[in-house]
């Protein structure tokens, strides 16, 4: 987890390719337009703009080049949806517009409490594939206690969630999971997945020597696209394959279907891989 001084302030950019679909001072709900009846949620995480509203994160990936639809969801209090009616408002709002357009909705990506929005919706929404990178994976008073979480912590509501956890656990979906191994506070959140036997499958990668900052690295080192299009269009074989490749990277998932790999656990094994 960042230190509120660490959040980017950026520019705005002119993005005039987006309808707003929703907006009140708790939530902004926009959509991309695309070619096919496909719509994929993406979780807009914390960070401050100059100008405008936030970042459409994940845009060209997410949407296959433009393919799919996107729906993004904004949560405007920065409280991990924990004030007092947002999460309502998310689920009335998003509901209605896929049931009034008909779109196959049946993937969300988030990056930081992005990820953690696009987990803790996946039952909700019915979700196939989630992808996650750097999640909060509880935002309890215990696990946000630290100095990493001064500014953000006073946002949190009373309607906290018990873990986002409990989605993995409830939800018959394929989550992937992505964090680096240099951040104290994502490592204490990562340590929550020991021993959770996921009703569909756990994916995680680990990539060594990052931070909270793994989405841009990834980026950077054009890693980031094979790995969002697996998780969120592809196989279990297209994931593992994907997430193998990384390199200097540990890969370890769990699946209900495989009775040697039910729970997850990250002890050495068949399911932890070194690149």
């Amino acid at each position: 987890m960042f230190n509120i001084k660490a959040l980017i302030k950026r520019p705005p950019r002119p993005q005039d390719d987006y309808t707003v679909i929703h907006r009140s001072d708790r939530v902004l709900v926009r959509m991309c337009k695309g070619h096919s009846n496909k719509i994929v949620l993406c979780f807009n995480g914390l960070f401050l703009e100059e100008d405008g509203p936030p970042r459409l994160e994940f845009k060209k990936l997410a949407s296959e080049n433009r393919l799919h639809n996107l729906l993004y969801v904004t949560d405007l209090t920065h409280s991990y949806y924990s004030q007092p009616g947002v999460r309502d408002e998310v689920v009335r709002e998003v509901s209605q517009f896929l049931e009034q357009t008909g779109f196959e909705c049946d993937s969300a990506v988030g990056n930081s409490s992005g990820g953690y929005g696009a987990m803790s919706f996946a039952g909700v929404f019915g979700l196939s594939n989630v992808v996650a990178f750097v999640p909060a994976l509880s935002v309890s008073p215990e696990m946000v206690a630290g100095p990493e979480w001064d500014g953000f912590r006073d946002h949190l509501g009373p309607d906290i969630l018990p873990s986002a956890l409990n989605a993995v656990t409830d939800t018959k979906a394929r989550f992937c999971l992505i964090y680096g191994n240099k951040d104290a506070d994502d490592n204490k959140q990562r340590s929550l997945l020991q021993g959770i036997a996921p009703a569909g499958s756990l994916h995680m990668l680990e990539v060594d020597g990052l931070d909270h900052t793994v989405a841009p690295h990834l980026k950077r080192n054009k890693l980031l696209g094979p790995i969002v299009s697996a998780g969120l269009f592809g196989s279990d074989e297209d994931v593992a394959a994907t997430f193998k490749s990384i390199p200097e990277s540990v890969y370890l998932f769990a699946d209900a279907n495989d009775p040697a790999n039910a729970t997850f656990s990250f002890k050495e094994g068949e399911t932890h891989v070194k690149v």
